[in-house]
C-alpha cells in the first residue's frame, strides 16, 4: 500500500518535483544568501526524484555554495 507522499508523487510528479526544487533554493538562500541563476537553471532540468532528494540533503549540509554546486 502506498503512503500519502508516494500517492502524490505518482499522481503529480512534476508538482512534487517543483516543490522540492523550491525547497532546495530556500534552504540555499537561508544558508548562503543570494543564489545565482545558473544554479536555479541547473535545478530546473533535473527530473529524477532521487537526484532531487540528494540535492535537498546537500543543500542542508554543504559547507559552501561551491560545495553544493559540485553536486549539480
Amino acid at each position: 500500500m502506498l503512503n500519502d507522499m508516494e500517492v502524490i508523487e505518482e499522481l503529480y510528479p512534476e508538482a512534487l518535483q517543483k516543490k522540492v526544487r523550491e525547497s532546495i533554493v530556500k534552504v540555499l538562500q537561508a544558508r548562503f544568501g543570494l543564489i545565482p541563476e545558473d544554479v536555479k537553471d541547473k535545478l530546473e532540468v533535473i527530473t529524477s526524484s532521487e537526484a532531487l532528494d540528494v540535492l535537498l540533503k546537500g543543500a542542508a549540509t554543504a559547507k559552501s555554495l561551491d560545495d553544493f554546486k559540485q553536486l549539480l
